[in-house]
């Protein structure tokens, strides 16, 4: 607690001693993207994906007044050609939650900010959420006390307090992600059933848009839309066959569905190194598109490689001056 609040201090520090200014002049050349997840209207956040409304519309008029808030693909162009000699930002969001409609769009369109939003095709208009999203509720809620994993070659693990529990969650879904596909569905069943809790019920922020919402938002011009896999799988644990199915299958659909709300971007579900590989990259360019974005940390120089775009990612507990910071380069973007 100590420590955190020392953090704060300093990072408070900074910000009135204009360090934030001078990173933005500083990098005013490179390109900075923002990912969300996403927004939710409940006055406090209860989990880390969802921004509560009023922090979000901070963090938006932040970026409006200091950024030349850009689409993602205007942006890329311009940085390829003629370069950036201005501070320019986008924003993005991933998955394609239903609260990106509903909360977060109302908040860009007041600030004039356009954003992009990668789709996870195959899950739109369901409320039964992502599979990570699934265990992390379902291990929240189950009424046993420790998880029987001998099924996954693990020990037993003791559940117990809330923090405990999410800690385990967290942990299960590391591991989880590391798996094959086919694996990986095989061992979040046995999560599920060792849990006891059946399906959960996850809260109503976590449930996605259908393709109404998305055309509505398409027509309002302020957002483009890319792909993000059909069901959020980690690409580089695909085999070829599901690969395409995913990447290029996924942009499929977005093409076909959003006409001249489409961006020609992708974003890697999870988007660490370990998540893409070159296979991935060759097909996204077959497919047509021009740039893939990550969770890498940072800022985008000319040279950035153009499918393994870095963003300043953003969750619920990042505070006013470590965002402010972080977009402009003096913190560590990750």
């Amino acid at each position: 607690m100590v420590r955190r609040a020392l953090g704060t201090v300093a990072r408070r520090l900074l910000v009135a001693g204009g360090a934030d200014v001078r990173g933005r002049h500083q990098r005013r050349h490179d390109l900075l993207i923002v990912c969300y997840h996403g927004v939710t209207a409940a006055a406090s956040a209860d989990h880390w994906l969802h921004l509560p409304a009023r922090a979000f519309e901070a963090q938006i008029a932040h970026l409006a007044a200091h950024y030349r808030c850009l689409p993602l693909d205007d942006a890329l162009a311009a940085l390829a050609g003629p370069g950036l000699d201005a501070p320019a930002a986008c924003v993005t969001f991933d998955d394609g939650y239903r609260n990106n409609r509903t909360v977060a769009a109302p908040i860009l369109a007041r600030h004039g900010v356009p954003a992009t939003i990668y789709l996870n095709t195959g899950l739109l208009g369901r409320a039964d959420g992502l599979w990570t999203t699934r265990l992390e509720f379902a291990i929240a809620s189950s009424p046993a006390a420790s998880l029987d994993l001998a099924a996954l070659g693990l020990d037993q693990v003791a559940l117990g307090a809330p923090a405990t529990r999410s800690a385990t969650a967290r942990r299960l879904v590391a591991r989880l992600k590391r798996l094959p596909r086919a694996e990986r569905r095989q061992a979040e069943a046995a999560v599920l059933a060792a849990a006891g809790a059946g399906e959960p019920r996850l809260p109503a922020d976590f449930t996605f848009m259908d393709w109404d919402d998305v055309r509505a938002l398409g027509d309002s011009g302020l957002v483009t839309f890319g792909g993000h896999t059909r069901h959020h799988e980690i690409v580089s644990r695909l085999d070829d066959a599901d690969l395409a199915d995913e990447v290029a299958g996924s942009i499929r659909d977005v093409t076909d569905a959003v006409g001249p709300a489409l961006s020609r971007t992708f974003a890697y579900p999870n988007g660490t190194p370990d998540d893409y590989d070159d296979r991935a990259i060759a097909m996204l360019a077959a497919a047509g598109a021009v740039g893939a974005v990550t969770t890498r940390p940072g800022r985008n120089a000319p040279g950035t490689p153009p499918y393994e775009l870095r963003r300043v990612v953003v969750g619920a507990w990042d505070g006013v001056d470590d965002f402010r910071l972080r977009c402009a380069g003096v913190l560590n973007a990750g």
